[in-house]
């Protein structure tokens, strides 16, 4: 069982990273960045949630879009009912408004573009441990375009 903590990461705590990804490059290279840039952090990795065990604690966990299968939303559910407090935010190469925005709108606290700079990653990092809500620079500023890649291939 799940204990219950509403504790933010402290000064006198290191802070907990899980990367879930089944890419085995991606996630020790954004964990070599995450420990290089960020003091007293801890970074975990896993290719799916079935390795996550059931009493570890992570103030924020990033996954990739394509490990959000049955299962890891359902792992997910658990961890915000038993641990109000971790932010949960999804990486992913899409650079599309919508899927932006769905994964908002299901209760995700952030997306992170997977393409973008070390520095872009690790602001949005900063900004979901600060618990702010993060969405790619792309998706606010105007009047510089995004290609939105077709979901359907045009014919």
């Amino acid at each position: 069982m799940l204990h219950r903590s509403t504790a933010r990461p402290s000064a006198d705590r290191e802070t907990n990273i899980l990367i879930v990804d089944a890419q085995t490059v991606y996630r020790s290279g954004l964990r070599d960045v995450i420990k290089a840039r960020i003091q007293r952090t801890s970074v975990h990795d896993a290719p799916s949630l079935n390795e996550l065990g059931a009493a570890r604690y992570f103030d924020l966990i990033l996954i990739d879009a394509e490990s959000l299968t049955e299962h890891a939303l359902a792992r997910l559910k658990q961890v915000r009912d038993s641990r109000p407090n971790t932010r949960v935010a999804v990486t992913s190469v899409s650079n599309t408004r919508a899927d932006v925005f769905d994964y908002l709108a299901a209760g995700f606290h952030g997306y992170i573009y997977k393409l973008q700079s070390d520095e872009d990653l690790l602001m949005a990092i900063n900004d979901l441990l600060s618990g702010r809500i993060f969405v790619p620079r792309w998706l606010v500023d105007h009047g510089i375009p995004t290609p939105e890649v077709p979901t359907t291939p045009n014919v």
